[in-house]
């Protein structure tokens, strides 16, 4: 009987209209609980009728794909039939754009409304990068043929300094408040703290005393909190005024740990309070606090950043972030496609060249702070050399006061 009830849904949903569908697949999506059985099938078919002929999913990446919509309801995105059909169109466009040097997918950042994926990019008054008619491009990329593409790093800061390598691999997510500046910031802090300590002969554990607070950040720097900010004031506030311990959200350790969960859809920024958030903290935040860097330095260009990265570890860059970016999967990303939305901080870690065919292309290894779902595991692969969406311009560093004492 149960499967002559999976044959008569898809059946029925193959003769559904498009307002039909939509409706329908609203009120599955809506169902609490984990997507099992008919329930699960049902929104399979709906969703793969929504795409035929338009993009060939696997039935894990539909399942995977259903969840994505079920969490985007669950935070009151709706996702209609035409709204997915049109994304899957534009990610078909990129990938086509591409040619396998990056791929593109349909997932929880591409398919959101443009007003969310804007709060994301919180850095302000940035510009570079912005212009520059791709039309040319896009033509003569259609002409060329898909591509496979090996990889090579040739410099890795986790590699220079293993010790540090398990605080350097973790990527936050900074939800929907555009903190970008800050976490980018106290990351590449908490980053170089640990190197800065290496080089000494210290060891660092990762643990809460040795992981500095982006909220600290966030809200103590002279910025513009969850709509936006500035990684060098960041950095200049952290020599002025030092920074606290604090995790991400889902740890909840140390003084100031970040406070808005990943589907925390409208985040309120509380006013800089000069005490810890974490009531289970035993560090008084006055003596948490004790954190500076003893220099801030900007820079551009590809051979200065290789430079730093080499001598002191990761760096804050600056990019221009386009409408393809939000639906980046794997590869070495360069812009193909979309209007020109904010703009985005993130952090350097290395870099290496991409064997693609008959071309080579060079790349920055970066961290994003989207969560581990997006990208290559939160991190991602960016065209290195030619100050792609302005990603080489603006460049930010600290160096950390190292306190021996402190693990």
């Amino acid at each position: 009987m149960e499967k002559i009830a999976i044959i008569f849904s898809i059946l029925f949903i193959l003769n559904l209209t498009s307002n039909s569908k939509a409706l329908i697949l609203d009120s599955l999506l809506g169902v609490v609980g984990g997507l099992v059985g008919n329930t699960a099938t049902q929104i399979i078919n709906i969703i793969r009728n929504t795409l035929a002929g338009v993009l060939d999913l696997t039935n894990d990446e539909l399942l995977n794909l259903t969840e994505v919509l079920r969490l985007l309801k669950s935070i009151g995105i709706s996702i209609d039939t035409k709204k997915l059909k049109l994304t899957a169109q534009n990610v078909v466009e990129i990938n086509e754009l591409t040619n396998g040097i990056w791929t593109a997918k349909l997932g929880f950042y591409s398919l959101l409304p443009d007003e969310d994926q804007k709060k994301i990019c919180g850095v302000l008054d940035f510009v570079e990068g912005e212009g520059g008619d791709k039309s040319r491009d896009r033509r003569a990329a259609r002409n060329k043929r898909k591509v496979n593409c090996s990889y090579k790093t040739e410099f890795d800061v986790r590699d220079k300094w293993p010790g540090c390598r398990s605080i350097i691999n973790h990527v936050q997510d900074q939800g929907f408040c555009g903190s970008c500046w800050a976490v980018s910031t106290a990351s590449a802090f908490t980053d170089r703290y640990c190197i800065e300590r290496a080089k000494k002969g210290l060891k660092t554990p990762n643990n809460a005393n040795n992981i500095f607070s982006s909220f600290d950040v966030l809200a103590c720097s002279p910025a513009k909190g969850c709509t936006g900010g500035w990684p060098v004031k960041a950095w200049e506030s952290i020599k002025s005024n030092g920074i606290c311990t604090g995790s991400d959200f889902n740890d909840k350790n140390g003084c100031k740990p970040y406070p808005f969960g990943p589907t925390e859809r409208y985040p309120i920024l509380k006013a800089c309070k000069k005490s810890c958030t974490n009531s289970y903290w035993e560090k008084p935040y006055d003596n948490d606090r004790m954190n500076y860097v003893i220099s801030v330095s900007t820079l551009n260009g590809e051979d200065a950043i290789k430079d730093e990265l080499r001598k002191n570890g990761p760096v804050v860059a600056i990019f221009s972030v386009y409408k393809d970016f939000y639906s980046y999967s794997d590869g070495v990303y360069y812009r193909v496609w979309g209007e020109l939305d904010k703009s985005h901080a993130v952090v350097i870690v290395g870099y290496g060249t991409a064997n693609c065919g008959y071309e080579k292309i060079p790349y920055w290894i970066i961290r994003n702070s989207m969560g581990t779902n997006w990208g290559e595991g939160g991190y991602f692969k960016f065209r290195r050399g030619d100050n792609e969406c302005g990603i080489e311009a603006k460049i930010s560093f600290g160096i950390p006061k190292v306190n021996s004492s402190y693990t």
